[in-house]
């Protein structure tokens, strides 16, 4: 992997970071049965002001590290001398695994809208895999069961189990959400928990390539319809049978 810092780095930070990086990859590979080889092209531009970051980053994003498809790269604020341990901490897998989801098949071209730092929008052509609402899951549940990461909203941190627990979901929830616009009408700290848990769900009850078949097959260009017809068919329950079973193994 490539890295290149922008800012006050030490060579013991570069160091740490590098080391970091490597070490996640090698776990997330080995647990979602990729080639780690496979990846070794990723490039991380790292900045040291969060300002910096969302500048340079393609999209303009307001968050702190985002995966990017097309430059095949990560671009992250990171501040290792910050007492946030969220910020400081070098270890970040939630957007390598984005990137390693990326090259489970061949990707499609997918045409978006986005929310950009400024408080505007842009349209954008992205090379896209699955669905906004699968790939959050995903990464969010790999930091669950592999790294033992809870997830934090609103200045609150709890298990993916937990946030849905005393949450209702309606046996729809899936058709809802499965698709870009669905998922974004949802408030994070409800949808967000439960597109991670119910990732969860699959991959320790159906297994990790089952998953990522239905992960490639499903595509923000099919109708929401279309792809719980696809969930429903690889896994043999209807979408009901899924959340049902989902719910009772919270």
């Amino acid at each position: 992997m490539k890295y290149f810092f922008n800012g006050n780095f030490s060579a013991i930070n570069k160091l740490e970071f590098k080391t970091s990086q490597e070490e996640d990859l090698q776990t997330i590979c080995k647990f979602l049965k990729e080639n780690y080889l496979n990846y070794k092209n990723i490039k991380f531009y790292i900045f040291d002001n969060l300002e910096k970051k969302q500048s340079r980053d393609p999209n303009h994003s307001i968050s702190k590290a985002s995966a990017r498809f097309e430059p095949f790269a990560i671009y992250r604020f990171w501040n290792p001398l910050d007492n946030d341990k969220k910020i400081s901490d070098s270890h970040f897998p939630h957007e390598l695994i984005h990137l390693i989801a990326h090259k489970f098949t061949k990707p499609y071209t997918w045409e978006v809208q986005l929310d950009i730092v400024t408080g505007g929008k842009i349209i954008k052509k992205l090379e896209m895999q699955s669905t906004s609402f699968m790939q959050e899951g995903l990464a969010i549940a790999v930091e669950d069961i592999v790294f033992g990461l809870k997830l934090r909203e609103h200045e609150e941190e709890k298990t993916i189990d937990e946030w849905c627990k005393n949450q209702q979901y309606a046996n729809n929830i899936l058709e809802q959400s499965i698709n870009f616009d669905g998922f974004c009408n949802f408030d994070n700290d409800y949808i967000v928990p439960f597109t991670a848990s119910f990732s969860k769900f699959l991959i320790l009850n159906f297994g990790i390539e089952k998953y990522k078949t239905m992960y490639v097959s499903i595509r923000e260009d099919k109708t929401p319809k279309d792809n719980i017809k696809i969930i429903e068919d690889i896994f043999h329950f209807s979408q009901s049978e899924l959340i049902n079973q989902w719910s009772n193994n919270l």
